[in-house]
């Protein structure tokens, strides 16, 4: 019974949230719907579905991990708009950037259209206390800063909406807001949701702490610390991003009030997290390995996490089932081998492989440099050079001519409850969006900018701490990699806490983003050839914002398209 109810509840809402052409969800209304708690705390619950009720994860995912030197498409002519992307020739009709592969923009809408449908009716309930009503709206404020900032960072300008969208029609009319006056508008929403939301999150999850799925105040208080260190470069970098517009630069700076700069708030707001993460429950897991680990869920590290369930069955949106406000995920099949029945979509470039000490626990934990297979036919594995007992795939990616790239573990080797659709695509793997280790090297490099070095690099240490270790046995433990200087100059720090970020976020879509914000994305990418076509990558100045897809180009007549597209 509580299943059918949710299944209608959550149909209902995707009415309200999503299908535009219908109903005027302005329509859902405290006099209508919110009566009780429990309708808006059903309510709030179908806003997280929303993020991921569609292909959206699959499509930010993958776009933004191939658009940088992490991640290479490992075949041509399979869906080849994602080989175009991998190369930077892609248009606003890719159909990953484009966007009806994944629905990225109609995803993060959707979200956004809920919450503000519980920002504007959770504050005239009468029936619950004014705690309640403020937490339920710092959720939502929550959420919707979460996707603008997700929008904002890969689309540039883009319509703001402050309220929900009562006729299909004004949708279709909005002209694009300021990048500006969107970051004003995210910080004042994160500083609401630091305001009013929990500690801790009430719900608890199967590993006894509570859950990650829910906005807290240190969820809030991380992406607040990320949003700031975006900033530091932000006049610099889009300065010249606009063909229609010169960026407001002033609005950028006066949302560093209350600080010296935007790196002085980055580091209040990173250390606001690490001073209270015993209040907030977080802390480094023990095991790298177990970050990603569907079988036991979240984890103590994450801040904040999209929640799957894998073998759910239920009405399909999308292309994905969903039960209750989860999903499923459908990205650990991506980075399997098509030899073993994944669809070898991605293969992880020798320049990120190599970067690891050999014995960095990590670097095993995120990839598999070998695949066995088959055991009356042995193969050569091009990584050693040797034909060893048990079959070794050669690393092909569903390509003749093989070439020694190893495969993306971290998603895929502990998926949890793998549902049997087609090539076993989905999963309970859950996606953490934002760790505590993130919240580190945020804070690692703000830090050093400013001159507090010693400190920084503390930071770091606890990280690569973490990463000698192999089991819960210390006799298992590496010497690698070692303990960094805390004496070392400030320059010889940015170069390691440039190289730390990679190494411990790789594969979790951070990358390209912190190529584009720290002005390198044309240097890097530049001498980035892609291994399956051998041909360098031309990446142009406009290319720090992906196009508006065309299908929103088609049908809203104020957009104006980017820079280059």
């Amino acid at each position: 019974m509580k299943k059918i109810f949710l299944f209608a509840f959550i149909t209902f809402l995707m009415a309200s949230c999503m299908d535009l052409e219908e109903e005027p969800i302005g329509k859902v209304a405290p006099e209508g719907y919110f009566k009780t708690e429990k309708d808006m705390e059903g309510f709030v619950l179908g806003m997280y579905a929303t993020i991921t009720a569609s292909r959206s994860p699959f499509a930010v995912f993958l776009m933004v991990d191939i658009l940088s030197d992490d991640m290479d498409i490992s075949q041509v002519n399979f869906r080849p708009y994602r080989f175009f992307l991998n190369q930077y020739e892609f248009n606003p009709s890719n159909t990953i950037a484009g966007n009806s592969d994944g629905d990225y923009w109609v995803a993060c809408y959707s979200a956004i259209n809920c919450a503000n449908i519980i920002i504007e009716n959770a504050p005239l309930m009468i029936s619950i206390t004014e705690e309640k009503r403020q937490t339920f709206e710092a959720e939502a404020r929550f959420i919707r800063a979460f996707n603008y900032f997700h929008l904002v960072r890969v689309n540039g300008d883009v319509p703001y909406n402050v309220r929900p969208l009562a006729d299909p029609k004004e949708g279709k009319t909005k002209p694009r807001n300021s990048a500006e006056e969107i970051y004003r508008a995210i910080v004042e929403d994160l500083k609401f949701a630091i305001e009013n939301l929990p500690d801790q999150a009430s719900a608890m999850s199967s590993q006894g702490f509570s859950v990650r799925s829910r906005a807290t105040r240190g969820a809030a208080l991380g992406l607040l610390a990320k949003v700031h260190l975006t900033l530091t470069t932000y006049n610099q970098i889009y300065a010249d991003a606009y063909e229609y517009r010169a960026i407001n630069t002033g609005l950028i700076d006066s949302l560093e009030t209350g600080f010296g700069s935007h790196w002085e708030a980055a580091v209040y707001y990173a250390k606001q997290v690490i001073d209270n993460k015993d209040a907030f429950g977080y802390e480094l897991e023990d095991d790298f390995q177990n970050l990603f680990n569907g079988e036991k869920g979240d984890s103590k590290e994450f801040l904040f996490s999209v929640d799957f369930a894998g073998n759910v069955q239920g009405p399909r949106v999308a292309g994905q089932e969903y039960d209750g406000w989860h999903n499923n995920n459908n990205g650990g099949a991506l980075w399997i081998p098509q030899e073993t029945g994944g669809w070898g979509t991605a293969a992880t470039t020798m320049d990120l492989f190599n970067l690891y000490h050999w014995g960095d626990y990590r670097r095993d934990v995120t990839f598999d440099v070998t695949c066995y297979l088959y055991e009356d036919a042995p193969r050569y594995n091009e990584m050693t050079g040797k034909a060893e007992g048990t079959i070794l795939d050669s690393y092909h990616y569903g390509r003749i001519d093989a070439l020694p790239n190893p495969y993306i573990a971290k998603w895929s080797r502990y998926p949890g409850i793998v549902e049997s659709w087609p090539d076993n695509t989905r999963n309970s793997l859950n996606y953490p969006q934002m760790r505590y280790a993130e919240v580190l090297l945020i804070a690692a490099e703000a830090q050093n900018h400013l001159g507090q070095t010693a400190e920084a690099i503390g930071y770091l240490n606890e990280l690569r701490a973490r990463a000698r270790k192999r089991s819960m046995n210390p006799d298992d433990d590496s010497n690698y990699p070692v303990d960094l200087s805390t004496g070392m100059s400030q320059e010889e720090a940015a170069r390691a806490i440039w190289d730390e970020w990679r190494l411990e976020l790789a594969f979790e879509w951070k990358r390209w983003f912190n190529l584009v914000r720290s002005d390198s994305l044309l240097a890097v990418i530049s001498r980035h050839v892609p291994f399956v076509t051998g041909v360098p990558v031309n990446p142009q100045p406009y290319h720090i914002l992906l196009p508006i897809p065309q299908i929103e180009m088609d049908n809203t007549s104020a957009l104006i398209q980017n820079k280059g597209y």
